[in-house]
């Protein structure tokens, strides 16, 4: 075996591993029968390889959407547990014979977790609407030169919807929250904020 059938095979790992098994023996039969030795096919080969091994691993990616989506559904069980109870608790004024956050913060002791605490219930809705987003959007290149990019959005399950919406509510209840909590500081009513 030539050194640059072995150079393309390594090259080839780019691409997912069913596409390999699928398509390796016929990209491999087209690469010999074009085979050239300058370094603009060798350019050319890698920028292909890179694009298209780049895109069927992202197609690979998106088949798994309703995993990815079940796991961004996880993620923002401690944010909207955390709205919910407090919101039900302290602003409609409902007695709640145990609130699981007030246990967790009367337990962290050091700053620092408390921090870690609060950022994982701020950044969880942002991290799951990210993660549904990134799988559902696809960017691609123009193929002539009137088109410079193209931005597609794909199907989504009624899983990676629910996602986004409840993302985008939880989202905009903790600002509103913010907004409302501080709005004494914000409109200069107060002093120490």
């Amino acid at each position: 075996m030539r050194i640059s059938d072995r150079l393309f095979q390594l090259m080839m790992i780019a691409y997912p591993s069913r596409f390999r098994s699928e398509y390796g023996s016929l990209m491999m039969r087209q690469f010999r029968d074009t085979r050239g030795g300058d370094i603009r096919f060798w350019m050319w080969i890698a920028h292909d390889t890179a694009v298209s091994g780049t895109r069927e691993r992202l197609a690979e990616w998106r088949g798994h959407m309703s995993k990815i989506a079940l796991i961004a559904a996880l993620i923002l069980v401690l944010p909207f547990g955390f709205v919910l109870v407090n919101v039900l608790q302290y602003e409609i004024g409902i007695p709640l014979p145990w609130n699981p956050y007030d246990s967790v913060y009367a337990q962290v002791r050091g700053t620092s977790w408390r921090f870690l605490f609060d950022a994982v219930i701020l950044f969880s809705p942002v991290a799951a609407l990210l993660m549904v987003l990134f799988t559902q959007v696809r960017f691609s290149g123009g193929q002539d030169k009137a088109v410079f990019a193209r931005v597609e959005i794909l199907r989504a399950s009624t899983l990676a919807y629910l996602v986004v919406g409840t993302s985008l509510a939880l989202l905009s209840a903790m600002g509103l929250y913010l907004v409302f909590e501080n709005l004494p500081c914000l409109l200069g009513q107060q002093v120490l904020c």
